[in-house]
């Protein structure tokens, strides 16, 4: 019974997170038809699935290869595909996704959101710990030019670490007083939506506020 009851506390989140991911209104481009179609409302189903539900009540469900592009309330998401992301220890190949555009100019910031299961593991008192799901937002960044896309690490005490200015630095070549942020560690993944904000206006860098995602 006592597991029973562990099980379900492990749940419960998950079921409040799906019971909230609720529809929106929005507009949504097929790859095969160039022609913006609004929709009174859309809801995203991990990363791979958007459904789309008409006045009438019906239903059509896309996938990346489906849809170049959708606004769902005030976000709007691209489909990219082939990359790979690693979270902690692991990792994973991505065929194709939707993924979240938060900047775009000479330089897309993307954000993905990975889902990884964590394994239960046993406390000293034989409680059960840990288990579920687990959700990460992973940043990605992908010249207009190009269309691979680059993971932009950060170490988990404050977002910056070897891993990260080595990752960021390549993209800030033609901006020294950026370079210089990052290199002092002035910047670190946290302030990512202003680093490449500042890159693609051709502005000084300023704090942007994390984006209540």
């Amino acid at each position: 019974m006592r597991l029973f009851y562990v099980a379900l506390g492990l749940l419960l989140p998950q079921l409040a997170a799906a019971q909230f991911n609720t529809f929106q209104p929005g507009s949504y481009v097929l790859s095969s038809d160039q022609t913006v179609h609004t929709a009174p409302k859309l809801k995203l189903r991990g990363s791979d699935e958007l459904v789309v539900k008409n006045a009438a009540g019906q239903t059509a469900q896309f996938t990346p290869s489906d849809v170049s592009w959708f606004r769902m309330g005030p976000r709007k998401y691209i489909s990219v595909g082939s990359f790979y992301v690693s979270v902690g220890l692991g990792g994973e190949s991505v065929e194709e996704a939707f993924v979240q555009l938060l900047d775009s100019g000479s330089v897309l910031l993307l954000r993905y959101e990975a889902s990884m299961t964590r394994p239960m593991t046993m406390s000293p008192g034989g409680g059960m710990n840990g288990g579920g799901n687990a959700t990460y937002n992973i940043f990605l960044l992908r010249r207009t030019t190009e269309r691979t896309l680059k993971q932009i690490p950060g170490n988990r005490l404050g977002g910056g670490g070897t891993k990260f200015r080595d990752a960021i630095l390549p993209y800030l070549a033609q901006r020294p007083d950026l370079i210089k942020l990052v290199e002092d560690k002035t910047v670190t993944l946290d302030n990512i939506e202003g680093i490449i904000h500042a890159l693609n206006t051709g502005q000084p860098y300023a704090i942007i506020a994390p984006y209540t995602y």
